[in-house]
């Protein structure tokens, strides 16, 4: 567009020019053939009187005679005419030159312009190059604004970044007076300045013509206020980063297309401020992402169980250092692959099966007790807990936990065989006990037919023996 400007501009400066330089030849051309054609009418003039005789000369003429005679009426036309062309002729030259400085004048001044206006697009491209290449924000913007003032397009640039409450988080300026310290203590703690309070009240760009009247107790401004004031938020997406500020000389008034240009920069550095935030954010959350995993598998690593965690098709994806020692497999079989159903036996494959497709839909599986196998082959018990692993809301998986239930099945097969000794042996002792009460009975039978009394108490002898049957 400014391109497309200068090119009209240059080319009617020119067609101007010629205009001018022709009409003054054109001027020039009329008086030259005015004052010719009256010198050839009162050559005519003079040519046709008739000669008279001058005494002692016959036949001779005489000029000075003839001219006397001549129509002095005609005459004094002819010359009024021809001063009255040259007169007009100046004239014209003096008007021709007169527009012809104007036209250079307004040239000189739309060069200016123009010169000024690419140094503004010399800038708004510099700062995207700047946006794509610097990655932190405080270096970010102090490149900005030495940009603005290095390439001539503005005289004084200043950036303020603001946080979600409004503060300053940083703050960068080049060129003339270029960040004095009452201005920094001034935004710093007090209220913002007044273009920039009005930029980040408004969508728009907002221009100060006179800078004189309305900031006269800005730090900013130098002895010589003759500029004007550019400032605009950077905004992308609702999100306000901060202000941009810069002035320019004053002989130039703001049009469309620098505040196009001025504003385009604002929402280049605004979306550069966005990804580097997105970026800073990202890696924070990367970060924090990393340390989770490292607790998370500190933990894992020193639990006496089997941790693992498989994706939707049964893979193995993650297991502690347990489950090497449990399932000798190593780590290289785990980066070659190992599924779920390696780590049972054949005829398991279908439970495993349907309780995979249960836990993915979130319902209970129907056992949690298992029989898996190591690498070699051997098989040991188990028990599962399994959970689901939920990314953007849909199953990705599995995490579980795995308890080697072989001491506790020996364990019970222990206390089973001692449970099982136990009875045998209390009954062998209550059958002992029987019978010593039977022999008991039989002496005091005995000792009743002879006349003794009883020698033994077997008084308790029918709860026992009924307790004895019972067992």
């Amino acid at each position: 567009m400014i391109m497309a400007a200068a090119d009209e501009h240059r080319s009617n400066t020119s067609r101007s020019r010629r205009a001018s330089l022709a009409a003054t030849g054109l001027w020039t051309i009329a008086i030259a053939a005015s004052v010719a054609w009256n010198l050839h009418l009162q050559h005519r003039r003079i040519a046709e009187l008739p000669p008279e005789p001058v005494a002692g000369r016959r036949g001779a003429p005489a000029p000075m005679d003839s001219v006397e005679r001549a129509d002095r009426n005609e005459i004094l036309a002819l010359c009024l005419a021809h001063g009255s062309l040259w007169l007009l002729g100046l004239v014209g030259i003096g008007l021709t030159w007169r527009g012809t400085n104007r036209h250079l004048l307004r040239r000189a001044q739309a060069d200016k312009r123009i010169a000024h206006l690419n140094a503004v697009l010399r800038a708004v491209r510099t700062v995207s190059q700047l946006t794509a290449k610097v990655r932190d924000r405080n270096a970010l913007v102090r490149a900005i604004c030495a940009n603005l003032v290095e390439t001539r397009g503005f005289l004084h640039a200043w950036i303020a970044l603001l946080d979600d409450d409004g503060r300053f988080l940083a703050t960068s300026a080049a060129g003339d007076n270029e960040w004095p310290e009452p201005f920094r203590e001034r935004i710093a703690t007090g209220p913002l300045p007044d273009c920039a309070r009005k930029a980040i009240e408004k969508a728009n760009v907002i221009v100060v013509g006179e800078p004189k009247q309305t900031c006269r107790a800005c730090e900013l401004l130098p002895e010589d206020h003759r500029r004007r004031v550019m400032s605009v938020r950077l905004e992308y997406r609702g999100r306000v980063f901060g202000v941009l500020s810069a002035s320019a000389p004053s002989e130039f008034k703001t049009d469309d297309d620098e505040r196009g240009m001025f504003q385009e920069m604002a929402d280049d550095i605004a979306f550069a401020l966005n990804n580097l935030e997105l970026t800073e954010r990202r890696k924070e959350a990367e970060l924090a992402l990393k340390k989770s995993e490292e607790r998370f598998r500190e933990f894992i690593e020193m639990l006496p169980q089997t941790v693992f965690e498989t994706d939707v098709s049964g893979k193995i994806t993650l297991v502690n250092r347990n489950a090497f020692e449990v399932f000798r497999y190593t780590q290289e079989d785990l980066e070659a692959g190992i599924h779920l159903l390696d780590v049972m036996p054949p005829d398991y494959h279908e439970q495993a099966v349907r309780n995979v497709g249960l836990m993915l839909e979130g319902k209970e599986p129907e056992t949690t007790e298992y029989v898996v196998q190591r690498k070699d082959g051997t098989r040991l018990p188990a028990i599962a807990h399994c959970t689901r692993i939920l990314l953007d809301g849909n199953p990705a998986g599995l995490r579980g936990i795995l308890f080697d239930m072989t001491a506790q099945k020996l364990s019970e097969e222990r206390i089973k065989k001692s449970i099982e000794d136990l009875g045998r042996f209390n009954r062998m002792a209550v059958g002992r006990e029987q019978r010593m009460i039977e022999l008991k009975r039989e002496v005091n039978e005995m000792a009743h037919k002879a006349g003794v009394p009883p020698p033994y108490d077997v008084s308790f002898a029918g709860s026992a023996s009924s307790e004895g049957q019972n067992a």
